[in-house]
């Protein structure tokens, strides 16, 4: 059925799009912790120094 295969590619890629945030969120304190700068990360992952501040006490 089309509707089936469609919603399935939608699903595995709302998965995918989800693990690549988390991936982001959880480089976040790694790089914090090797000493770089909130404004250094922002930069490296495309972040706003928010949402790199909101995601490091996580």
């Amino acid at each position: 059925m089309p509707g089936a295969q469609q919603r399935e590619r939608s699903e595995s890629a709302e998965h995918a799009r989800q693990a690549y945030f988390q991936a982001i969120r959880d480089a976040i304190p790694r790089l914090l912790g090797m000493g770089l700068s909130v404004e250094k990360v922002a930069e490296a992952l495309s972040l706003s120094g928010e949402e790199v501040s909101q995601n490091s006490q996580e």
